[in-house]
């Protein structure tokens, strides 16, 4: 009896630790010629200057598109065939140099920095990916306070942005 009892409790306890480590589920979004796998309880949201948004509770995300032609007809003459290096360079010059982007373990330049809005400390993770013809700046926004929380989910988002 006893080894009965035994095997049930271990059948069981399979099966319960077998569904604490089931992953969260996801969904694939597109904006442009970017994709990204995010969590299912994401939504998408409108917000104003940006090609894509979603957000849920904790965490939003804001997707920026911007396309090289536009830099080269302003007499940026570099624009025409603009490589990862070079616009991330372009993006640091138009933020004055506030934002250092590093190339992290995602093999992309990113930038970690805080900004305080209205009062409200919000910390940002920004990567970068371009393609031939755009660059695109994906943006993750948390509350300061809970950034470490979420930046694990954050960078797994992160790692899973392609570009076509």
């Amino acid at each position: 009896m006893k080894r009965l009892t035994t095997l049930l409790l271990a059948f069981i306890m399979t099966f319960a630790l077998a569904g604490c480590s089931s992953k969260p589920k996801t969904k694939t979004v597109t904006t442009g010629a970017l994709s990204i796998t995010i969590g299912e309880d994401y939504e998408e949201m409108a917000l104003d200057g940006f090609d894509g948004a979603y957000s849920n509770d904790d965490v939003a995300i804001a997707i920026l598109k911007e396309n090289f032609e536009d830099f080269y007809n302003e007499g940026y003459e570099a624009a025409k065939d603009m490589t990862l290096e070079e616009y991330t360079e372009l993006v640091k010059a138009a933020n004055e140099g506030k934002c250092t982007f590093e190339v992290d373990d995602t093999g992309y330049p990113s930038s970690t920095y805080t900004a305080d809005v209205e009062g409200v400390s919000y910390k940002y993770y920004t990567t970068i990916r371009t393609t031939k013809e755009s660059g695109y700046l994906i943006s993750f926004i948390t509350f300061e306070s809970a950034f470490d929380t979420y930046f694990p989910d954050i960078k797994e988002y992160a790692k899973s942005i392609k570009v076509e």
